[in-house]
């Protein structure tokens, strides 16, 4: 009785696990988590202003 318990809490904890791999809470595209990431980054230097930011995350995330 234990152990279809223990294998099923396996199965479920594994399912969990891939869901949170592959959909995170911030929905980011394939390759776009490092453009992304360098984008927020000029932004929060100033090196951009907050219309070029918007433009170009519009264009990473394909919108």
């Amino acid at each position: 009785m234990l152990m279809p318990l223990l294998f099923l809490g396996l199965i479920v904890a594994g399912v969990i696990f891939l869901v949170r791999k592959l959909w995170p809470d911030e929905p980011r595209h394939f390759g776009g988590s490092r453009a992304l990431d360098l984008l927020d980054e000029r932004y929060a230097k100033g090196e951009i202003d907050r219309e070029e930011y918007q433009r170009r995350r519009q264009d990473i995330l394909g919108r």
